[in-house]
């Protein structure tokens, strides 16, 4: 399956100029807020809304125009006034501070939006953890959390390695992602029992953040995911987290929970993109793709899950992200890795690929490595290669779809 790469831009376009339509101004600031389709009676601008619009509008190239100077206002504000009773809550939760760095370093870098990408860098790795992770929420090194969390550290390490350094950086930061994707992938290593949705984007931010190949049992089982996992773009990354943060207006510590929602689907996507992914994550990835601006082009330029669901603007961004790494991606991949997937990927709800072709398939193969055994080819060379072939074949099949026909005869007889 090709990319088309030509249509990519045309969805990212939509997608702005829906934005567009939503802006909200009031006499105190520029931006979106939480939902695209909520009432203009209950406005609601706020730092994640903002930031998601200015990174759908950055990776739509709308370029440096009177929306974008003033949505970038608004966010060097938000950054500014951090220690603000706003700011306060908000800032301390590091997922924040990610989308927060992935929208100024999207932006055209000039010195004011360069010196904020360049400080909301810095607090983020001032925030790694003795691990080189990340926990939910910093406040300073005395009141954090100070348990890695592979989601958190798995957004933030994408948003860093995803975001274009400015050319001012430290030079010690390419090194403190190093150790943030080794970290990480030990974290993935001794931990197989995390949701899948954690493992794939952990997976995607290490391959981003460092040249070198992952672990080749890593590669296995985000390929195994790929394929057991049927697509859906309604399924969602959900993240509920504690956090604590400090009261300006009394100085003591408080608590409170937030959250963090992901399209699963997007995630996928953007592992699938990175270069050097497992070839299950990629032809999954150009599965989505297709879908995703179908999906897009079907709702007048947003992404919507759901027919009944409201329009997130943090859902836009993750969208707009996973088609900008599509846009980036190598050419398609080869026959033979798309029929692989086609034969080995899971399925819902179809008979005929569940469990007729695996069983007439399987059968099929047993019937054909009898004949071969039988016959007395006229040549030694091809009767030694079809003797190879049948055990060779049996088990390529046996592979394939021996667990699948076993587990579905097996359901059928209780």
């Amino acid at each position: 399956m090709a990319i088309d790469r030509n249509s990519i831009p045309s969805s990212l376009s939509q997608m702005a100029e829906l934005f567009e339509h939503a802006l909200l101004t009031t006499p105190a600031q520029t931006g979106w807020g939480q939902f695209l389709d909520a009432a203009r009676r209950h406005e609601q601008i706020g730092l994640y809304g903002t930031s998601a619009g200015v990174i759908v509008r950055c990776l739509a190239q709308r370029g440096a125009d009177a929306t974008t100077i003033q949505t970038a206002q608004a966010l060097r504000t938000y950054w500014t006034n951090r220690d603000d009773d706003y700011g306060a809550r908000r800032l301390v939760q590091t997922p924040r501070l990610a989308l927060l760095h992935l929208a100024f370093a999207t932006l055209e870098q000039t010195p004011e939006n360069a010196a904020a990408t360049n400080q909301t860098r810095d607090e983020l790795l001032r925030r790694q953890l003795p691990s080189s992770l990340w926990g939910n929420y910093w406040i300073d090194a005395n009141h954090n959390d100070d348990t890695p969390r592979a989601f958190v550290s798995a957004l933030v390490l994408l948003a860093l390695a995803a975001s274009t350094p400015p050319t001012a950086q430290p030079a010690a930061q390419p090194a403190a992602l190093l150790n943030a994707a080794n970290s990480l992938e030990g974290l993935l290593v001794s931990t197989p029992s995390l949701p899948p949705h954690v493992s794939v984007a952990s997976f995607a931010s290490i391959l981003l953040a460092r040249s070198t190949a992952p672990i080749r049992s890593l590669t296995r089982r985000m390929n195994a995911i790929a394929r057991a996992r049927p697509i859906g773009l309604d399924d969602q990354a959900l993240y509920f987290y504690d956090y604590q943060y400090r009261n300006p207006a009394n100085g003591q510590i408080e608590s409170d929970r937030d959250y963090v929602i992901v399209p699963a689907e997007a995630l996928y996507g953007i592992a699938g993109f990175v270069p050097n992914s497992p070839i299950a994550l990629r032809l999954r990835a150009e599965s989505v793709l297709s879908l995703m601006q179908s999906n897009i082009a079907t709702n007048r330029g947003a992404f919507r899950p759901t027919s009944d669901e409201r329009l997130t603007t943090v859902n836009q961004a993750w969208c707009a992200l996973f088609l900008s790494f599509a846009l980036r991606a190598s050419e398609h991949t080869s026959i033979y890795n798309q029929v692989m997937y086609f034969l080995l990927r899971e399925r819902e709800g179809n008979a005929l690929m569940n469990f007729w072709f695996p069983a007439v398939t399987s059968l099929i193969a047993v019937a054909l490595a009898g004949v071969l055994m039988e016959l007395d080819l006229p040549s030694d060379w091809l009767n030694v290669a079809a003797k190879l072939f049948t055990p060779m074949g049996l088990l390529v099949i046996g592979d394939i779809n021996g667990e699948m026909v076993i587990r579905r005869l097996w359901r059928r007889e209780t």
